[in-house]
This record gives structure tokens, sequence and C-alpha cells, in this order.
């Protein structure tokens, strides 16, 4: 008892610390809980708003949408990238967040949009470099910034993108109009890619979908769920009659996938290996969910692929990068 009563004391303690420098209990208890430093944000007591400085961007207690970016992680994931890109945050018409980078505009709504954003600016995961002419499989669009991100390279000629989610989908239609520059090279589609032709019901969660698939979140993100799920039907295609369709446009052109389908990746390719379709690509880069590695490995390389398989023994997710010569 004596120890809880002295965490409670320490924890009112530094709550009120904050409190005398952001005279607003709820702020307090906010800033105090995500750990994000004073000098990276400014109070405005006339509006009760947060300024998150390196985003450019005020939150608001009524708008609990953008909290978020209050997070220690998030802002320095902003500094991050503003660092290493010289990216622009800044603030729409619609009181929005847009990111300006290496010539993507795109909407910020979620946590995992910033996730999405590290992955591919900072980390780097869909970083491949080819001089050739290229087609671009896009399985797993979720808010279209891989398919922004593969249009930027002038050897891909078109990008073909498939998500089954509703809000999903209007999110990244929303980001291609952003960029009619690249938006033109870019082919989406309302619904998923897998083993046959179905529909799912499933427990969708805005906040968490990049973690969703067919059979609806993983087991490891449910507790950060809180209630926010809602079922959705969403339409699944058989991946070897909707690619057997865009084979036939570009019958002297390569191939490249990325699959990131939370799942579905395995039905996928045990299809397109049984339809000897896995031969018509040139590069796949895929992220596999809870069954491990080696079943798809086992796919790659009976079609010639060289596979590197990163996080083998993980126990929920890994990346495999595959190349065929």
């Amino acid at each position: 008892m004596l120890v809880k009563n002295l965490d409670r004391l320490q924890i009112y303690l530094k709550e009120r610390q904050i409190y005398l420098r952001i005279p607003n209990r709820f702020w307090a208890k906010k800033i105090y809980k995500n750990r994000v430093s004073f000098h990276k944000l400014a109070y405005d007591k006339t509006n009760n708003s947060i300024q998150v400085k390196p985003f450019h961007f005020s939150v608001y207690e009524e708008k609990p949408e953008y909290h978020f970016l209050l997070k220690e992680e998030n802002v320095r994931l902003a500094q991050t990238l503003k660092s290493s890109y010289d990216c622009d945050f800044e603030k729409n018409e619609n009181e929005e967040l847009v990111i300006n980078i290496e010539g993507i505009k795109a909407l910020i709504k979620s946590e995992q949009d910033l996730e999405i954003l590290n992955e591919i600016f900072i980390q780097g995961v869909y970083n491949f470099i080819c001089d050739q002419p290229l087609v671009v499989i896009d399985i797993g669009m979720n808010v279209g910034w891989a398919s922004l991100y593969f249009a930027l390279d002038d050897n891909v000629q078109q990008v073909y993108s498939f998500e089954p989610f509703k809000k999903t989908y209007e999110d990244a239609l929303n980001n291609f109009a952003l960029n009619p520059n690249l938006k033109e090279k870019i082919n989406p589609f309302d619904y998923g890619i897998g083993g046959k032709d179905e529909v799912v019901t499933v427990e969708y969660d805005y906040d968490l979908k990049a973690s969703v698939g067919v059979k609806g979140l993983p087991e490891s993100m449910e507790k950060k769920s809180q209630g926010k799920k809602i079922k959705e039907d969403i339409a699944i295609r058989s991946a070897t009659d909707v690619l057997s369709s865009i084979f036939e446009k570009f019958t002297d052109t390569d191939f490249m996938a990325k699959i990131d389908c939370e799942g579905s990746e395995y039905d996928i390719l045990k299809s397109l290996e049984k339809a000897d379709m896995l031969s018509r690509f040139k590069v796949i880069i895929m992220e596999w969910h809870e069954k491990g590695p080696d079943e798809l490995v086992s796919y790659l390389r009976n079609a010639n692929f060289t596979v590197f398989s990163r996080r083998p023994k993980s126990k929920n997710i890994g990346m495999i990068y595959a190349v065929r010569g």
C-alpha cells in the first residue's frame, strides 16, 4: 500500500509540474502519459490547443483523432523525416494533416500512417533499384503510400493496387487525388486478392487498418482496438484470374509484387505456384504473418527465386525479398 501511495504521489507531482507550464489538467495528464518533451510543444490558452511543433499542427481536446501526434515516438519520427528528407507538414482546408515528402503528398490520419511512413522512408523496406521497365502489383494497398512510392520511379510503367476495406480504399483515393502527376500510373481496385473468389465478413478497426486481414485483427493487436471494431463484408478475388488479365496486357514487361495482406499471402503464392505464374515476377517483396516464412520460401525457391528472409524465427511477422535472375 505504501509503495502504491508513493507511486501515486510521484505521478501527481509530475503532472502538477506539467500543469504549472500548461494549465489544463487534461493536457497535463496526456503529456505526462506520452512522455513528450515540453520544447516540442506550444500551448494556446485562447483555444486550449497544443501545437506539436515538428508537425506544425495543433491538436484539440475535443478532436481525439489527432491525439496520437502527442506521442514522443511519433514526434521523434517527424523530426527524423524532416532532417532526412526536408519534408513539410501542413494543415489543409479541411483541418487535416498533410505531409509533402519526396514529391508525394498524403494525409496523415492515424498512428499507423506514421508507421508506414517510417517503413517506407526511414527503413526503406521497398527501396529496390531497377533499370528496366516494370509493372508493380500492390496487394494490400492500404492508404496508397507504397503505390505512390512505386509510381515515383520512372521505370515503373503502371501500378495495380488492391484494397478490400471501404474506408481504407477511400483514403487511398484521396491520397492519389493529391498527386495528379502520379495518379495516372495507379490503377486501384476495391477488392482483395486471395486463393479464390469469396466474400468474407471481417471485424475492421480503422485505427489499426494496416493490421486487418481476412481473419480480422491478429491476437497480438486485439488489446489496441479499444472496442472500435465494426463488421464489414469484403470481396476477395482469385489471384490467378486477376493477375492473368494484367499479364496479358504486358507480355514483354517484367513484374514486381509487393504483398502485405495480413495472412492471405500463403493462399496467393500457393495458387500462383500451382498455375505456374510465379515466373512472371522479377521481384517479390512480401511481409508474412503468423505462419512463418518456410512455406512461402519453398514456393519461391521452386520458381527459381533467390530468397532473402528477414526475421525467419519470429513468431508473428517478417519480410521476404525474392529476385529471379
